[in-house]
């Protein structure tokens, strides 16, 4: 038996993150057992999948923590919500509307209440902080109009940026190095 989490942002703004088994998984281990099952009818807290083209409905990217005890999450046009969930008590710990473009969320692997994000003009550090997400002053050396792709932590808590030109290297809030 296979448990399913399905997270999702409802039309009001509100985060559920629903639990399931998944029939399928039922159905294959009965076979591999040399049973006969009949697939279980679709769960009532099984998610659908929606056609509606309205990304703030969608994620856009995710990342567990070290620990695997907490996911952020982050959703699309207009809001671009930071959320994070108790991936286990099924439950929103803290979120954020940065209403600014983002394209990549990712936890701190080292201290797991410390998330950064990054996009076009974009590279910021949040703490989860009584139950809110708390932005960090902006990076000393960061400049304006640097379109950031991707970013990843390093194993001795350093943030690396790639922009189209160059890759930073952020180490205690300021940008330490730039590899053009």
């Amino acid at each position: 038996v296979k448990r399913v989490r399905t997270l999702t942002l409802q039309a009001e703004g509100e985060f559920l993150l629903k639990e399931s088994t998944s029939s399928k998984s039922k159905a294959a281990a009965a076979a591999m057992k040399g049973g006969t099952s009949e697939a279980d009818p679709p769960s009532s807290s099984s998610s659908s999948s929606s056609s509606s083209s309205d990304l703030s409905h969608n994620f856009v990217c995710a990342d567990f923590s070290g620990d695997s005890k907490l996911i952020v999450g982050l959703t699309g046009p207009p809001n671009f919500t930071v959320a994070i969930f108790d991936w286990f008590r099924s439950r929103l710990v803290a979120s954020f509307d940065v209403r600014t473009y983002i394209s990549r969320c990712r936890f701190n692997p080292i201290d797991t209440v410390q998330i950064s994000t990054s996009g076009p003009n974009h590279l910021r550090l949040w703490k989860i902080q009584d139950k809110a997400l708390k932005g960090f002053p902006a990076f000393q050396g960061f400049k304006g109009g640097t379109n950031i792709m991707d970013h990843a932590w390093t194993a001795d808590d350093r943030i690396v940026a790639v922009s189209e030109k160059e890759v930073l290297v952020v180490d205690e809030g300021q940008i330490v190095q730039v590899i053009e």
